[in-house]
């Protein structure tokens, strides 16, 4: 089926930024049903971390969840919106 992000969105395949452990990265995109609207999307793969113990596994999931959590309850019209 694929990532539901991915079929929503034309996503650029090269990254915009990454983190230096490439833990994740920001893609530039925008929506298929309203392409005039610019988007960046937050990706994350998970096999990335799999040679990590299991606690820093954990940790760096819980990390994610904290930060995606607070940028949901962010509110500035001018900063960021989460759409998903």
């Amino acid at each position: 089926m694929g990532n539901q992000i991915l079929t929503k969105y034309d996503v650029q395949k090269e990254p915009c930024y990454y983190s230096v452990e490439l833990k994740w990265r920001l893609h530039t995109a925008s929506s298929k049903e309203r392409p005039d609207d610019k988007l960046t999307i937050f990706l994350f793969e998970k096999k990335l971390i799999d040679k990590y113990s299991k606690n820093v596994k954990e940790n760096i999931l819980e990390t994610l969840r904290k930060d995606a959590s607070s940028l949901q309850r962010l509110r500035h019209p001018h900063l960021l919106s989460v759409v998903e």
